[in-house]
């Protein structure tokens, strides 16, 4: 498990890399949040054409943990954070890309996250739902003690 302090962390048996180069200027701002963690996955698709050389299809997976809390400068933060992470994720042109992410906002509180579900982003969970509803709120909303979504935390 590769993670530092705040939590975004992928469990890989490699050794993850991080990308460089001007393509991925996202990629490394991110990278640096602590909050952030690319690799891909590669899943063969086709019979080998060679017996050492398989065909495979990259399946990016992304683990991303936004800021959390209220105020003007922590919701600016998180837009910011969350717009690097769809041009990162935009960066890799047509290939799968599975987004893992606490976002500690709801859609509708979010342009970033409206704009991309708008688009061509899908929203897994709240698809798989059960009833429809989607996932329910995991957090400290009004500061009280009080969380939704998590009976007796």
């Amino acid at each position: 498990m590769r993670t530092r302090h705040e939590g975004a962390g992928i469990a890989t048996k490699d050794i993850l890399q991080t990308p460089s180069g001007r393509k991925w200027c996202a990629a490394r701002e991110l990278y640096r949040t602590s909050r952030w963690q690319r690799t891909a996955v590669h899943i063969e698709t086709k019979k080998a054409t060679h017996k050492r050389i398989a065909r495979t299809t990259p399946v990016h997976i992304v683990s991303a943990y936004a800021e959390s809390g209220l105020g003007n400068n922590r919701t600016i933060r998180r837009e910011r954070f969350l717009a690097m992470l769809f041009e990162d994720c935009e960066a890799l042109g047509d290939q799968p890309v599975l987004i893992c992410i606490d976002a500690n906002t709801e859609v509708s509180s979010s342009e970033n996250l409206t704009a991309a579900l708008a688009d061509k982003w899908i929203d897994v969970a709240e698809t798989f739902a059960s009833g429809g509803e989607g996932p329910g709120l995991t957090y400290n909303k009004s500061g009280d003690g009080t969380w939704q979504g998590e009976e007796g935390k």
